[in-house]
């Protein structure tokens, strides 16, 4: 039972439902940008001061993170997965009996993840979701999704994240951590993969976006069985 529940968290369709239903939510969040048929980076220029600009790009980022955190579980039920929000330091979510944490990053450079929870009782069941989104997508009030994320990464991990994986300075209960998977894990990691990639580099494992577009991703899903409620 835990396998084929694992199988639809990392299929296509599920991926596809999760997208969906985050960009529909952003909608909703970002409704005065809706309204008023803008883009993110018009949003943001509109501040002349560079810091103030980098705070309006951090606070959309934040916010679409906050997203995909509140559409995980209902999008999990509607696969037919027990799903409970519970939002503490040992994770995020109960996935039918099991503590699991979701790690959200927008897109980077140096292709890491990173953590804002330094503890020793973190559980090691994890979702990874790296993203890049357009800027210059005009956003409208609509339907369907207005394809606002341009790059992607997911993958899901059972039971493989270690906390030593977590590198950082303790500070109390929380502090920056980035996730630090050494290139001999690369098989067991790559196993987790649902888009984009995973790429050893010197040290290692790099956690890359690939570019994305729901619109295009949701023609081919169509192409595949119906799983949902299943």
């Amino acid at each position: 039972m835990e396998f084929q529940i694992l199988q639809k968290i990392k299929s296509p369709q599920f991926l596809n439902e999760l997208i969906k239903q985050t960009e529909m939510a952003c909608a909703k969040s970002f409704w005065r940008i809706c309204e008023s048929k803008q883009t993110f980076r018009s949003l943001i220029n509109k501040s002349k001061d560079i810091k103030n600009r980098l705070t309006k790009s951090n606070r959309i980022s934040v916010s679409v993170a906050n997203e995909f955190e509140e559409e995980m579980c209902p999008t999990l039920k509607k696969f037919n997965i027990k799903c409970q929000h519970i939002d503490n330091q040992v994770g995020d979510f109960i996935i039918n009996g099991s503590v699991w944490e979701l790690k959200t990053s927008k897109h980077n450079k140096s292709y890491t993840l990173q953590g804002s929870t330094h503890s020793g009782s973190k559980c090691n069941n994890y979702i990874f979701i790296r993203y890049e989104l357009d800027f210059d997508k005009i956003l409208k009030y609509k339907s369907k999704p207005n394809n606002i994320i341009k790059g992607l990464h997911f993958s899901v991990h059972k039971s493989i994240v270690k906390s030593e994986y977590w590198i950082g300075e303790a500070n109390g209960n929380n502090s920056r951590t980035t996730l630090k998977v050494p290139i001999s894990e690369y098989n067991n990691f790559n196993e987790g993969l649902v888009y984009g990639s995973i790429k050893p580099s010197t040290k290692y494992l790099q956690f890359r976006t690939e570019p994305f577009c729901l619109e295009e991703y949701s023609k081919r899903i169509n192409l595949l069985p119906d799983i949902i409620g299943k």
